[in-house]
């Protein structure tokens, strides 16, 4: 998949902005040998980052019966993953900086990011609702869970000197993005 259709996606659901990229098709035929399991999966995200901004721009009355599905959606494509993928690798050390198994997990981390990143995303709109009616409760409960394991996942990223130089970008921009849309709250 190209990195700029992911980027491109991922940059216009932090930013608020509309994604110039309408959906993504399937990459087919002898093409789709070509992409790994993980590539289908950042496929995967990107369509659900196209979800959750068309659930934030559309009718918020039907806002949270949408954050129901997008939910289901994001539920089968957890258990699509065995339970070790979704386990914190361990950062190495700096001679492997070049490997193909350390781009791999790099590239799992940052799948997992923006996974957890969406999970935020799906639920914030509906996070403080949870002290005035009971029926938000599990989108509280659900977004302190994305935020504790998207802190997780950034925190193992700090440890490591590799992930560091390639994430402070990223995580610069995801930042700058949230404080841009909250200061025009």
């Amino acid at each position: 998949m190209p990195v700029i259709v992911s980027e491109e996606r991922y940059l216009s659901l932090i930013l608020g902005l509309p994604s110039s990229i309408s959906s993504m098709l399937a990459p087919c035929g002898e093409l789709a040998s070509f992409f790994t399991a993980d590539d289908m999966y950042s496929k995967q995200l990107c369509d659900i980052s196209g979800l959750v901004f068309t659930r934030s721009q559309g009718d918020p009355a039907r806002a949270f019966n949408v954050t129901h599905d997008i939910n289901e959606i994001l539920r089968i494509l957890v258990r699509s993953r065995p339970h070790p993928w979704w386990e914190i690798s361990d950062s190495g050390s700096a001679e492997e900086d070049c490997s193909e198994e350390v781009t791999v997990k790099y590239e799992r981390l940052m799948c997992q990011i923006w996974h957890q990143a969406l999970v935020v995303l799906k639920y914030l709109p509906f996070l403080f609702r949870a002290a005035e009616d009971r029926r938000f409760a599990y989108s509280r409960v659900s977004c302190l869970a994305g935020c504790r394991a998207l802190i997780e996942r950034l925190m193992s990223s700090r440890t490591s000197e590799r992930y560091h130089t390639r994430l402070t970008w990223q995580v610069s921009v995801y930042c700058r993005g949230r404080a841009y849309r909250w200061s025009k709250s």
